[in-house]
């Protein structure tokens, strides 16, 4: 099986799903959601992991938002988005925690950039369509 271009909206669907809770991880468990952005477990981690779960919430309903009325919209927005991830990763790795505490938003930059890459692709062979 080859990714195809028709794969980009329903990858992308799936990512504003996986923001969402990740946003709701941040809540519910900060203490383990700060580990995964390299932060230590305790201490000052609680409001920064707030702040973050609320970016990742707007994120994720922003791009179900796009993704169900303006698809058209999809590759600028993953343009856009495609930033946080690899600012989280440089913000890790600049505060002293070893690399393997920024893969996860290594991968995530990655995984955004394919479906930009994707999405791009998809608009250009064929005509725009919001829905």
């Amino acid at each position: 099986y080859t990714l195809s271009l028709h794969d980009a909206l329903p990858i992308s669907g799936l990512t504003g799903v996986l923001l969402l809770f990740l946003g709701i991880h941040c809540f519910v468990v900060p203490e383990i959601a700060a580990q995964g952005y390299g932060l230590p477990a305790g201490g000052d981690a609680g409001p920064w992991m707030q702040a973050t779960g609320m970016r990742d919430i707007a994120l994720g309903v922003g791009l179900l938002g796009v993704l169900w009325k303006h698809r058209a919209a999809i590759p600028l927005l993953l343009g856009c988005v495609m930033i946080l991830p690899i600012s989280d990763a440089g913000v890790v790795i600049a505060s002293g925690a070893p690399i393997e505490a920024a893969a996860t938003h290594i991968v995530s930059g990655t995984g955004l950039a394919v479906l930009l890459l994707l999405s791009v692709l998809n608009q250009r062979m064929q005509p725009a369509q919001d829905s």
